[in-house]
């Protein structure tokens, strides 16, 4: 018996056989996800370097752009391309490395002074908040007629309370420099991720066009412009949002530490640098850096607390409503809500960067869904205005195109509706009496 070729039948086949594999491949990661994880973090920290200096390349490639565009002024550089980009790139670099090297070399010899301090403290810290705390407990309490063991039991338990935070604190801190000195170990990929940038600054158009060519090739000329078109938005929110939120970061932790020096704050490089770096993530970002910043300081005196806590509050409602709006303007054109949700869900997706990420890329699915949504509103002839679906608005209507009338209009067809109703009535009247008659 011979069987004939069926080409349904075949793609049929390698649909199924697709959709097989796919299923026995997320049973195989589901089944050893830790594994998984483990090795795609090796991978991942095999090109970590180049990842890095990716990253680092798109955040210096506005300032080389900013560099290039001034040599365009200079009659004799404006022909010359390669060497007006070898002196934009050499530029940026430099200052790159100036700017890290004051970090390491003013920053970090302060907060690492801080840090110790703090550690060789912590102890006495400690006890004196405790008898403060046993203090102002027997002063007060005293007066609410409490026995002494309940006055005992409430102190008691509101030092175990205080003895959890000292631990967190104390595990904290030991994390934090572990981080640091695991940070300076990693000083050979830091080294190849800025030779990395340095060519990818140099060579971005040819990069750029190399991907372009890859785009064209493996898909249709449709597809292509508007993955492009969509990389170009992409790009755009991208570059907007992450330069404009370092240079708030780098303002509000320059002015924390400025205020915090003039009232004579302990820690006060620690507590600007961790309040700024936090300020990075949208919305949590204040929260997460004046929290652990307020309890630091409240071991250390409730009064230094106190002060922290106003000045932290006033900054906070200076960058909210002058700097942020200044800074980072409509960079993402999201709502609050959704950029809450943005951090919430990125946060517990991916952590810290996803916090930092989250709106970012909320932003450009938010854009990409939208021109979706308008795109097959517009093929049905419906208005692509969100005020006009609103039902609490009077000069909307939730139909898009209904005209709207006017009383005298809506009195005139009421009126016409009337008419027509009685001379149907007369009509059917005289059918009737008509009919009568006949019989």
């Amino acid at each position: 018996m011979k069987i004939e070729k069926n080409r349904n039948y075949f793609t049929i086949s390698i649909y199924v056989f697709l959709t097989a594999l796919a299923i026995i491949i997320c049973y195989l990661v589901l089944s050893n996800l830790e594994g998984f994880g483990i090795k795609f973090s090796n991978v991942i920290g095999v090109f970590a370097p180049f990842i890095l200096a990716i990253a680092i390349a798109y955040v210096l490639n506005p300032l080389m752009m900013w560099i290039e565009r001034h040599l365009n002024k200079i009659p004799k550089l404006q022909p010359k391309k390669k060497l007006k980009r070898m002196i934009s790139v050499s530029a940026t670099t430099i200052l790159f490395l100036a700017v890290i090297y004051g970090f390491f070399a003013l920053v970090i010899p302060t907060v690492s002074q801080s840090i110790g301090t703090l550690l060789g403290n912590l102890t006495t810290y400690y006890t004196n908040l405790e008898n403060s705390i046993y203090g102002f407990a027997k002063d007060h309490l005293s007066e609410m007629d409490l026995t002494e063991e309940q006055i005992d039991a409430f102190i008691n338990s509101l030092i175990s309370e205080m003895q959890k935070i000292s631990e967190l604190l104390s595990g904290l801190l030991p994390k934090l420099i572990d981080s640091i000195v695991d940070f300076t170990t990693k000083l050979t990929n830091i080294l190849i991720a800025v030779i990395a940038t340095i060519y990818l600054l140099a060579s971005k158009e040819v990069f750029l066009a190399q991907a372009k060519k890859t785009l064209y090739a493996f898909t249709n000329t449709a597809k292509s412009q508007y993955t492009l078109n969509l990389a170009d938005k992409a790009n755009r929110i991208f570059n907007g949002y992450v330069s404009a939120s370092l240079l708030d970061a780098l303002i509000i932790g320059i002015l924390t530490f400025v205020i915090l020096f003039i009232f004579k704050i302990e820690y006060a490089s620690l507590i600007s640098l961790i309040v700024g770096v936090t300020n990075i993530i949208p919305f949590w970002g204040p929260f997460i850096g004046a929290i652990p910043s307020a309890i630091l300081l409240l071991l250390v005196s409730p009064k230094q607390c106190l002060i922290f806590i106003i000045i932290i509050l006033v900054i906070q409602q200076l960058d909210a409503n002058v700097i942020k709006p200044k800074v980072l303007g409509q960079s993402t054109g999201l709502s609050p809500f959704w950029v809450i949700f943005a951090v919430s869900v990125g946060g517990s997706l991916f952590g810290i960067l996803g916090m930092f990420l989250g709106v970012p890329v909320f932003a450009v699915i938010y854009v990409l869904f939208k021109e979706l949504v308008e795109s097959r509103l517009q093929k049905k002839s419906l208005s692509t205005d969100t005020i006009d679906y609103r039902d609490d608005l009077d000069h909307t209507f939730p139909v898009p195109g209904r005209i709207k009338k006017s009383a005298e209009e809506e009195e005139t067809e009421a009126n016409t509706e009337n008419t027509t109703k009685e001379t149907e009535k007369a009509k059917s009247e005289t059918a009737e009496n008509a009919e009568n008659q006949d019989k």
